[in-house]
């Protein structure tokens, strides 16, 4: 889809979800724009727990991690947060808080020090 369209999808969403798989790759060396963009978003993210995606998401802070590979614990996470106002506010806040320790301008700033 065109990227001018990403943002207006994920505003009408009451869940993201990202249930990467345990792949070498996934798992240890991927940062998918796609996290960065839910963050921003301001909804509550349900997530693999990969050490890759928890160097930005932490379980019951900013988003509801499960193990990669098990569709009832990601359907229960997805329940739960559907289900529990107060919990998706709280994750989606955090989210949008923690997102600009992620932005280009932040990223720019860390490599310029380097």
């Amino acid at each position: 889809m065109p990227p001018g369209d990403v943002a207006g999808l994920l505003d009408g969403a009451d869940v993201l979800v990202l249930p990467n798989t345990a792949t070498e790759v996934s798992a240890r060396y991927t940062s998918p724009l796609k996290l960065f963009e839910y963050l921003a978003a301001g909804r509550p993210i349900v997530a693999s727990r990969l050490p890759a995606l928890e160097e930005v998401l932490v379980h019951e802070e900013n988003a509801l991690l499960v193990a990669p590979g098990d569709p009832a614990a990601l359907a229960a996470a997805i329940d739960r947060v559907t289900r529990d106002p107060a919990l998706a506010l709280r994750l989606a806040r955090q989210a949008f808080t923690d997102a600009e320790r992620f932005s280009w301008a932040r990223r720019a700033e860390r490599l310029d020090a380097i």
